[in-house]
């Protein structure tokens, strides 16, 4: 039974994983249509003599910086989206915890609140700390995700920020519909196929 449960929990990371990839790869081409229209990616067909001039000049000093802002923001293979979703899962899961811990709202919070995490116990949570560690939480998960596309892609940083707006865009409505097929099927099953 221990072997099925941890070959299905294999199954269900392998599966998040891979949707995540696909959003991750996803945002990286909106992002980069969005440069293109915009002239970011899509004055390679002009030169300048500097360009030129560089270009012939045998010294490779900061090329791969310069050469990473001017072009487009490379798209990751399939694989590598999935290692930057599984890097994204576990710095967010330790920047959870130490948030939560910082504000008070983490797994020791709530063991003095007799079962209610939001109880006037001692130790109970106080929702309004909870609320602001989710906020912080957000803002840095953001800028964790935005500075791990910065080192893994690689990219620059205001690029990243894009890419990681489409990201978490994508995310939430990749959510939301998650949310109202389960709505709609609960609803079919429970009400004899239809609203009541």
């Amino acid at each position: 039974m221990a072997l099925f449960f941890c070959f299905g929990l294999l199954i269900g990371v392998f599966v998040f994983l891979l949707i995540v990839a696909v959003l991750v790869r996803l945002a990286v081409w909106i992002s980069n249509k969005c440069l293109g229209g915009s002239g970011g990616s899509g004055n390679s067909g002009r030169r300048s003599s500097y360009e030129d001039e560089w270009d012939n000049d045998d010294d490779d000093y900061d090329r791969p910086a310069r050469r990473r802002s001017g072009s487009a923001i490379p798209e990751p293979g399939l694989f590598k989206a999935m290692g930057i979703a599984f890097l994204w899962v576990i710095v967010s899961v330790v920047v959870s915890l130490i948030i939560n811990e910082a504000f008070g709202v983490g797994v020791n919070a709530g063991r003095g609140g007799q079962g209610n995490p939001f109880g006037p116990g001692a130790g109970g949570r106080d929702p309004i700390l909870a609320l602001g560690a989710s906020c912080f939480q957000l803002v840095f998960g953001f800028l964790v995700f935005a500075g791990l596309f910065t080192l893994l892609l690689p990219t620059t940083f205001p690029r990243a920020l894009l890419v990681t707006v489409f990201f978490y865009l994508e995310y939430i409505a990749l959510i939301i519909l998650v949310v109202i097929a389960v709505f709609v099927f609960f609803a079919a099953a429970g009400g004899g196929g239809g609203f009541k």
